[in-house]
């Protein structure tokens, strides 16, 4: 049998493509001819990011290998020039800007190493401040041989894990006793307020019952109490009355007294009209007698 032109052989085998090494990337001197463009989107026959070298300018157009052509007046819009002293400063400022975030972020890197390290210690069993010390050694060798980095600084870890260990279960015990303290003292100060309350209801019922012993044992003393006060409004009355007549005497004094003044003030004027006619009558006669 012969095999069909389009198909590859059951035995046969791909060979692996190497890579086309295009070296560095184009970078021109000056603007113009001779210089280098890269083009901003795909367009013009090329594709975003493809840089060529400019052999030749018209008025209105700038010349490129392969015969290729892009307006000028396309400019930052189209395509931009590559001038080997701006892609050099902008390279060094961007290697300058890694090297310091690798500076800043070490020391994290650092410390989640050193956590990662930890839980390793402390995912190797138990917790350390439960075991005794017989059985803390082949704990403590199983969580060393876990442990990368040097032994010293694992078995500080390792000590400083069982510290932690045990401030944990420090403060879960104290913890648990002052839950413990506040419960108690709930309790107490409960017992506290309905005693309270016991006593409080007791004296107010004890005091209704006096109020009603005492209102219902003494119907004499209402007596005496209606009696005092009607004697009271009797002698206001009385006093009302006393004033009012005392009131009326004196309004006929005052009249008296006005009435003898007007009699006596129309008796003098009487008698003045009678001196006076007297003094004229005399003087009437004494005249006629001259």
């Amino acid at each position: 049998g012969t095999e069909s032109r389009f198909a590859s052989s059951v035995g046969s085998k791909l060979l692996p493509t190497k890579e086309v090494d295009h070296g560095p990337p184009l970078m021109g001197e000056a603007r113009g001819v001779g210089g280098v463009v890269e083009i901003l989107r795909a367009k013009y026959g090329c594709s975003k990011g493809q840089r060529m070298r400019c052999v030749g300018e018209t008025a209105g157009l700038l010349k490129f290998e392969a015969g290729r052509t892009v307006p000028k007046n396309h400019e930052s819009s189209g395509f931009r020039w590559v001038l080997r002293e701006e892609e050099e400063a902008e390279a060094a400022a961007h290697a300058e800007e890694e090297d310091d975030w690798h500076e800043e972020h070490a020391d994290e890197e650092e410390d989640v190493e050193s956590e990662q390290q930890e839980l390793q210690i402390e995912a190797a069993g138990p917790t350390v401040a439960e075991t005794t010390v017989e059985e803390r050694a082949p704990l403590l060798s199983f969580a060393l041989s876990q442990a990368s980095g040097p032994w010293d600084e694992a078995i500080a870890r390792a000590c400083n894990a069982e510290q932690r260990a045990k401030a944990i279960a420090r403060a879960c015990d104290a913890e648990q006793r002052a839950k413990e303290d506040r419960r108690k003292g709930e309790e107490v100060r409960k017992v506290k307020e309905s005693k309270k309350k016991q006593s409080s209801s007791s004296s107010s019922s004890s005091s209704t019952q006096n109020r009603s012993e005492s209102s219902d044992s003494s119907p004499s003393r209402r007596s005496k109490r209606l009696e005092k006060g009607c004697a009271k409004d009797r002698r206001v009355s009385e006093s009302k009355k006393r004033s009012s007549k005392d009131l009326t005497v004196s309004e006929s004094k005052r009249r008296s007294s006005k009435d003898r003044r007007a009699s006596e003030n129309k008796r003098r004027s009487s008698k003045d009209r009678r001196a006076s006619e007297s003094k004229r009558r005399s003087s009437k006669d004494r005249r006629l007698s001259s």
